[in-house]
C-alpha cells in the first residue's frame, strides 16, 4: 500500500513536469496516483491539464469536470474548464465557466484576465477591457496583465494608451517577450522605427528562433528603403520557418519592385522542399506564379500541388485561375468546382470562379455565385462590380441602377487648404514631401499599378503636416459627396450612409512615362478616390486620344462589346474625383515625357 507522502511525490513530480511542459511525464505520474486512489482530485485535474496540453480537449474537460465536485479549489477548476472551452472555439461555454469561478471566488484575478481575453476574441472590447481593469486592480504586479490590456487598447484604436500598458508590462518584467514584441510592431505601426527597432531587436536576442519579430525588423528595413537589409532578416525568417508564408510573399515582392526577376519566386521552391506538407506555401507560389504571368511553369507545378493537396481549396482555386489563363477551360471548371466544394462560404474563390464564368458567358451561373457570396459579405465590393458586369453584358437595366456613371462619379477641385497663397503652392510643397516616400523601383506586383511606384502602409498615419492639411481638404469634399448621394435603402452605396465615415486606406502613387492603372475596383472600400498633385500639360495629340485619363466601367476581363468605358475625367493638378468602391476604373497610358503623382484613398462608413 502507497503511503500518503508517495502520493505527494507524484503529484509534485506531474506539477513539476507540467511546468516543464512535458504532458507525458506529467501523465505517468497522475496514473499512478490514480491507479491508488481512482477519484484523487487533484490527479485528475493535473491529468486533464496533461490532456489539454496535448490537444485532447474531450479527455481533458472529462477529467476536470469528475474533479470539480471534490477538488478544495473548485474555482481554479471551473477557470481551467474555461480555457478547455476556449481552446476548443465554445466561446460562450468557455465564458460561462469563468463566470462560474468568479462566483466562486469574486477576487480571482486569472479568472477576470481569462474572462476579457474571450470577450476580445467575440469582439467585445468594452466588456474586456473591463475585466482586465480588474484583474489588473486584484494583481496590479502581473505584466501578462498590462501586456493584455495593451492589446485591447490598441484594437480599441488608442496608441497612447497601448503604448503606457506595453511599457508598463516591460516595467514589471524587463525581459517579457510578448511585450516587446507587440510595443516594438505598435512603434513600427507609427513610423517611429528606429524605437521600433530597439524593442524588437531585444526580442530577438531572448527569442532568436522565434521568426514574428524578425519578420516585423525585415519589414521596417524595407521601409526605409534599407532593401538589402530586409532580403537579408527574410530570408532569416524562412531559413528558421520555411513554411512562413508572409516572409515568402514580402521576400518577393521586394524582388520584383527592384527587378530581380531572377530570383522571384525561389524561395517557395526552397520552401516546400523543406515542408512539403504546407498545402497554403503551395497555395502561395501558384498565386505568384499568377502575378507574375508565369503560366506554363504554374500548370505543372499546380497539378502537382494539386495531386497532393486534393482536398485544401486554396491550392484549387489558384490552380483554376492558372488554368483559365492557360485558356484550358474545362480544368478550371474543375478546379473551381472542386474549390467550392471544399471550402463553399469562401468568397475569394466564388469571385475567382465567377470571372471564369463571365469570360465564357456563362452569366447566369456566374450570377448564382455571386448571390451566394451576398449572403457572406452583403459588402463586398468585388461582388457588386462583378454582378454588375453580368447585368451589363446581359442587357439588364439593374445595370445602369448600381453603377449610374453620371450620377455617382464626381470630380471637383479641393479647397485650398489655410495658410497657402493659393493651391499650386499647397501642390508644389505637397508633391516634394510625397517624392521622398516613393522609394521602390518597380509598381508592386499584386497591384493595378503598370510602370511606376507606389508608397507603402496608410499615408495618412505619418504624421507630415502637410498630409494632415490634405487629409482635412479631402474630408470636406468627401463629406459633399455623401450628403449629395440619394436616399435609397436598396442601392448598394447609397444605403451604406450612416452620418460619419473614416479613411480606410490612403497611399501615393508615382506614374511615369507610360504607366496607367488596369481596370479595378476596390475591395475592401466604401467610396473610393483618385486626388491628382502632380499632372503634367498634356500635348494636343495626348489630349485627344485621352491619355492618362480616368476610365470608368470597363473591367479587367476586356470583353469588349458591352464592356467598354461609359465615362472619361481629365485629370488637372488639385483635381479630386469620388466614386463607388466597386465601380470598375483604371487610366488610358499616356507617353508624355513626364511624371504624375497623386494620392488615392478608400472611405468606409462608422
Amino acid at each position: 500500500m502507497q503511503t500518503q507522502e508517495q502520493i505527494m511525490q507524484w503529484l509534485n513530480a506531474g506539477l513539476q513536469a507540467l511546468n516543464q511542459q512535458n504532458p507525458v511525464e506529467a501523465t505517468q505520474h497522475m496514473n499512478m496516483v490514480l491507479a491508488v486512489i481512482p477519484n484523487e482530485p487533484n490527479a485528475l485535474f493535473l491529468l486533464g491539464s496533461a490532456k489539454r496540453m496535448q490537444g485532447q480537449f474531450d479527455e481533458a474537460l472529462s477529467l476536470m469536470q469528475r474533479a470539480v465536485g471534490k477538488h478544495s479549489n473548485p474555482a481554479q477548476i471551473h477557470n481551467s474548464i474555461g480555457s478547455v472551452y476556449k481552446d476548443m472555439g465554445e466561446l460562450a461555454k468557455s465564458e460561462k465557466s469563468y463566470e462560474s469561478a468568479l462566483k466562486l471566488q469574486p477576487g480571482y484575478a486569472e479568472a477576470y484576465f481569462n474572462l476579457g481575453l474571450v470577450k476580445h476574441q467575440e469582439g467585445a472590447l468594452k466588456t474586456a477591457e473591463e475585466n482586465l481593469l480588474q484583474a489588473i486592480k486584484l494583481q496590479p504586479q502581473n505584466p501578462t496583465f498590462h501586456n493584455a490590456i495593451g492589446i485591447i487598447h490598441q484594437d480599441q484604436g488608442n496608441d497612447e494608451s497601448a503604448e503606457t500598458s506595453f511599457k508598463h508590462a516591460l516595467m514589471l518584467d524587463n525581459n517579457y517577450f510578448k511585450a516587446l514584441h507587440n510595443l516594438g510592431a505598435l512603434l513600427r505601426g507609427q513610423f517611429r522605427y528606429e524605437d521600433a527597432l530597439v524593442f524588437l531587436k531585444r526580442a530577438m536576442t531572448l527569442a532568436p528562433r522565434v521568426v514574428e519579430p524578425r519578420y516585423i525588423v525585415a519589414n521596417i528595413y524595407y521601409e526605409q528603403g534599407d532593401f538589402d537589409k530586409a532580403d537579408e532578416e527574410y530570408r532569416k525568417v524562412i531559413a528558421l520557418q520555411p513554411d512562413y508564408l508572409d516572409a515568402h510573399e514580402s521576400l518577393n515582392k521586394l524582388y520584383w519592385e527592384h527587378g530581380k526577376t531572377d530570383l522571384y519566386g525561389k524561395s517557395f521552391n526552397i520552401g516546400i522542399k523543406a515542408n512539403p506538407t504546407a498545402p497554403e506555401l503551395c497555395e502561395g507560389h501558384l498565386r505568384a506564379l499568377t502575378n507574375a504571368g508565369r503560366i506554363d511553369e504554374g500548370v505543372a507545378l499546380g497539378e502537382a500541388y494539386a495531386s497532393n493537396f486534393p482536398k485544401h481549396a486554396g491550392v484549387h482555386q489558384q490552380l483554376g485561375r492558372i488554368m483559365a489563363s492557360a485558356g484550358n477551360v474545362a480544368a478550371a471548371t474543375d478546379c473551381f468546382t472542386t474549390a467550392i466544394e471544399n471550402a463553399p462560404n469562401d468568397n475569394s474563390i466564388r469571385i475567382s470562379a465567377t470571372q471564369h464564368l463571365i469570360r465564357i458567358e456563362e452569366y447566369q451561373q456566374a450570377l448564382t455565385h455571386l448571390e451566394a457570396a451576398e449572403k457572406q459579405a452583403p459588402n463586398d465590393q468585388e461582388m457588386w462590380a462583378y454582378r454588375g458586369l453580368c447585368w451589363r453584358m446581359m442587357g439588364d437595366e439593374r445595370h445602369e441602377w448600381l453603377n449610374g456613371f453620371e450620377k455617382f462619379v464626381s470630380p471637383a477641385i479641393i479647397e485650398t487648404p489655410k495658410g497657402y497663397a493659393n493651391l499650386d503652392a499647397f501642390l508644389a510643397e505637397l508633391k516634394e514631401t510625397l517624392r521622398g516616400y516613393h522609394t521602390a523601383k518597380h509598381a508592386p506586383i499584386d497591384q493595378t499599378l503598370r510602370g511606376g511606384s507606389q508608397t507603402y502602409g496608410k499615408l495618412f498615419d505619418h504624421k507630415e503636416p502637410i498630409f494632415g492639411l490634405l487629409q482635412n481638404a479631402l474630408k470636406q469634399a468627401a463629406n459633399d459627396y455623401i450628403q449629395g448621394l440619394p436616399d435609397d435603402n436598396t442601392q448598394p452605396l447609397c444605403k451604406r450612409k450612416t452620418g460619419s465615415f473614416e479613411f480606410s486606406a490612403s497611399w501615393s502613387v508615382w506614374l511615369r512615362e507610360g504607366g496607367f492603372h488596369i481596370n479595378h475596383v476596390h475591395p475592401l472600400g466604401w467610396i473610393s478616390s483618385a486626388f491628382y498633385v502632380e499632372v503634367p500639360e498634356p500635348s494636343e495629340e495626348a489630349r485627344a486620344k485621352n491619355e492618362g485619363w480616368i476610365k470608368f466601367g470597363e473591367s479587367p476581363l476586356l470583353l469588349g462589346g458591352k464592356d467598354k468605358a461609359e465615362r472619361f475625367v481629365e485629370p488637372k493638378a488639385g483635381l479630386l474625383a469620388l466614386f463607388p468602391s466597386y465601380m470598375w476604373h483604371g487610366t488610358v497610358a499616356y507617353h508624355d515625357n513626364a511624371d504624375r503623382i497623386t494620392t488615392p484613398f478608400d472611405i468606409i462608413p462608422v
